[in-house]
């Protein structure tokens, strides 16, 4: 049987050092892709061993990343681009950091 993705769910894919982590991260966006679901893939800037866009699989399999340097760059990257109705909806359910909430604002004054 295949496995139903629901919407705002989180996994952890874990394992040894070369125990396939990646090449299954990478399996199942591209599943998510082919049922044409809307995906962003983040990856670390320091993480460059193969790419410095993309997340690579030790067996050469890739998908085009975004780029950040801290976590808090996923938020205000998904922030930046909501409408601004729901850009208040997400901030209000996210409770995010001060300096973002003010940030954002000041944006929508």
């Amino acid at each position: 049987m295949y496995w139903r993705y629901k919407d705002g769910w989180l996994e952890t894919i874990s394992g040894c050092m070369f125990a396939g982590k990646t090449e299954e991260l990478i399996r199942r966006i591209k599943v998510l892709e082919f049922a044409k679901k809307k995906i962003l893939v983040f990856k670390p800037k320091i993480d460059n061993r193969y790419s410095d866009s993309m997340v690579v699989s030790h067996a050469g399999s890739s998908v085009d990343s975004i780029v950040i340097e801290k976590s808090k760059d996923i938020l205000d990257y998904v922030i930046e681009r909501l409408s601004i109705k729901k850009r208040k909806e997400f901030i209000h359910l996210c409770n995010p950091h001060p300096q973002v909430l003010e940030k954002e604002m000041a944006t929508n004054s």
